[in-house]
């Protein structure tokens, strides 16, 4: 499907990609990873054609279509959402008014066989494109990605940043390219979103190549994982987990076959330094050196050590109780976020808080944090209770004129040295210079960054964190997973990162329309948990519907009336459909342009073929 050879890419005399070679092949659904800034998202605008490499071949199969998703992404137009998703079937339009074209010609000219012959070709297109199904694919997608039906009036640009992310993936993911190139797919997404986003890509037909953090969907959707490391790209035929345990047993064989050259090296330099000089061994030691002189030398393989440690700074023990809560409400104008909700969090616990986006939250994190006002109930801390708190927009709130070194030394106490601090930066990616670089200079994920690190060094006793594995690498995730687990106090945290609440929760609190359900146990208890609730839903729906037969008079009417105009519309479609055929064969006869009748069988032929999809639109809104 497409090779790269050589592929060579510098910026600024800094090389990202050296000699990179890689070979993707139909069907392929692999993982990209890397550390932050080792050429992952360029070798992506390499491949989409965006950027071009100093130097090595790109050769793609003969007509491969590849679109890129890029990591930060807005679509922002004039459009309503549904005309920017009909935007992208702009072929299906143009060849429309194409047949229409052809069929004006038909009336006027006489010899018809090439009208004919192209007419043929352009209704083959039109069913391979799959016409008839298009509004069902865009519903399909945008309503799996959080979409809700009134959104597809709205126009983009009156769209959140995220949500206009959501459009962009929405948009690439209608194209339904040959190759995909996703970047960081799963950001801006719920975890409702991110499950669906899985079960599309599952069951997708062409190639795909996937850079995200989150391991869970790596290994979920991934049978390739390709990792850039100093330039270069090694290729593991199986998910991140595979990846992990083959990329250690790798790293093994490497150190042994080095160290076991090293002995050959030296037993070979001894015998030559001991017989060099001695006139019956000149032969062999000749050859010895002849030997040395061909041997590639094995580089010692350094590993990266992700042991790099922190500990979260601990204050003096809180009381066994930590927060308690009673009936807790909380009001945006005339939207309940939060209903009623009752509450104890224990000396120790890890909490994960879940929901859709929009559900409450990070309101729930903020009260907590007594950053925002409640309506109703009550809120109280227990003894010796220091908390903590971040955000995902907390790194606006920094010091621009401090560098990032100094907004640290700020607030640590002074028994941190600088180089301690400058270890903790280098954690969340900000290494040598970096560190002196000024605050208003960074990015939004750099300045995140930083404000995530300033947590880690403020003595506490309870965690309150919305989203701190946004703009991390997998290396700075599990560095951070680590810390968090020894960390001795009480953590209540946000995150989409489902490998990552795995480890580290040992309750979910999921808010749902307001409410605040509890479930004592890990991520995947959770998740079981969940599929058994609405197991039992569904069973007791279809019981309670079973129990209601026979149904009211009314409901009866309405479910015959449907029925009828169903098998109706059915009919009307078979009768047309045979119409249309029995048109088509008449007009590839010789002659049917100079019968008499001929413009009003084609007039007839135009309107069955504009009444069809208005028809299987009431058939599917009836299904």
């Amino acid at each position: 499907m497409l090779q790269l050879n050589n592929i060579y890419k510098s910026f600024e005399y800094q090389e990202v990609l050296q000699n990179l070679s890689l070979h993707i092949s139909p069907g392929d659904r692999a993982g990209l990873i890397g550390n932050n800034g080792t050429g992952k998202s360029t070798l992506m605008k390499i491949i989409a054609g965006i950027i071009k490499s100093d130097k090595g071949d790109i050769i793609p199969a003969p007509h491969i279509e590849i679109a890129y998703l890029p990591q930060e992404r807005q679509c922002n137009t004039d459009k309503t959402l549904y005309d920017e998703m009909l935007s992208l079937f702009s072929e299906v339009f143009e060849i429309e008014q194409f047949m229409r074209e052809l069929e004006m010609k038909m009336q006027t000219e006489e010899n018809i066989e090439e009208i004919l012959r192209k007419y043929s070709e352009a209704q083959s297109k039109l069913d391979t494109l799959e016409v008839s199904t298009i509004e069902a694919k865009i519903g399909k997608v945008l309503y799996g990605l959080g979409f809700k039906y009134e959104d597809t009036k709205k126009i983009t640009s009156h769209f959140s940043g995220g949500w206009q992310a959501r459009i962009e993936l929405a948009k690439i993911l209608l194209k339904n390219p040959d190759l995909l190139l996703l970047d960081e797919p799963t950001n801006h997404l719920d975890l409702e979103a991110i499950e669906w986003l899985e079960e599309f890509l599952l069951n997708y037909n062409g190639s795909y190549l996937i850079v995200s953090h989150d391991r869970y969907l790596l290994d979920r959707l991934t049978e390739r994982t390709l990792e850039i490391e100093k330039g270069k790209i090694y290729d593991y035929p199986g998910n991140y987990s595979y990846y992990i345990m083959e990329k250690e047993h790798r790293q093994e064989l490497a150190e042994i076959k080095y160290e076991n050259q090293q002995k050959y090296l030296e037993k070979s330099q001894r015998f030559i330094d001991r017989f060099r000089y001695k006139a019956t061994k000149a032969r062999q030691v000749k050859s010895r050196e002849k030997k040395l002189e061909k041997i590639e030398k094995i580089i010692p393989y350094e590993r990266n050590e992700k042991k790099i440690k922190f500990t979260f700074l601990f204050e003096t023990q809180s009381g066994r109780e930590v927060i308690k809560i009673k009936n807790l409400s909380k009001s945006y104008d005339d939207k309940c976020v939060i209903k009623k909700a009752e509450f104890l969090v224990k000396r120790g616990d890890k909490i994960a808080l879940t929901g859709k986006n929009g559900s409450g939250k990070s309101t729930l994190i903020k009260i907590l944090a007594g950053l925002l006002p409640f309506d109703k109930g009550k809120v109280d801390f227990g003894y010796n209770v220091s908390p903590a708190y971040f955000s995902q927009h907390q790194g606006e709130s920094l010091n621009g004129q401090n560098s990032v070194l100094q907004e640290l030394r700020e607030i640590a106490p002074l028994s941190i040295t600088d180089q301690a601090l400058r270890t903790i930066l280098g954690c969340f990616l900000f290494t040598g210079e970096d560190v002196f670089k000024e605050i208003k200079d960074l990015s939004g994920g750099e300045k995140s960054r930083v404000a995530l690190a300033k947590i880690i060094v403020k003595p506490s006793n309870l965690l309150l964190m919305d989203e701190p594995t946004n703009h991390l690498d997998i290396s700075s995730l599990e560095v951070l997973e680590e810390a968090l687990l020894e960390y001795a106090g009480t953590i209540l945290f946000i995150s989409h990162d489902r490998y990552f609440i795995d480890r580290l929760a040992d309750m979910v609190f999921e808010i749902e329309d307001g409410e605040l359900n509890i479930y004592e146990g890990d991520y995947s208890y959770y998740i079981e948990k969940k599929k058994k609730i609405l197991k039992e839903k569904h069973e007791q729906e279809s019981s309670g519907s079973k129990k209601k037969r026979p149904s009211p008079k009314k409901n009866k009417e309405k479910i015959s009336l449907e029925e009828e105009l169903r098998k109706s519309i059915e009919e009307e479609i078979e009768m047309k459909e045979e119409r249309i055929k029995e048109i088509e064969i008449d007009m590839a006869t010789e002659g049917f342009y100079k019968n008499f009748n001929s413009k009003e069988i084609i007039e007839e032929y135009t309107r069955l073929k504009r009444e069809l999809p208005l028809l299987y639109e009431k058939w599917e809104e009836l299904v």
